[in-house]
């Protein structure tokens, strides 16, 4: 985490941070692979939040 800038400046790279109420809760990088194709790495979630069951209205 000490090199996010260094590590997703390229282009076609994307560092994603997600809040609830200002708090961050999970964070996670998408990276270009090249010929259409992306990644989603570095992805975290806050502990408290996995355990959260979520219901689809």
């Amino acid at each position: 985490m000490n090199c996010l800038t260094e590590t997703y400046s390229a282009e076609g790279a994307l560092f994603l941070a997600g809040l609830i109420d200002n708090e961050l809760v999970c964070t996670g990088a998408i990276t270009n692979e090249g010929n259409g194709e992306c990644r989603l790495q570095r992805m975290s979630v806050k502990a408290v939040i996995r355990s959260i069951k979520w219901k689809l209205r």
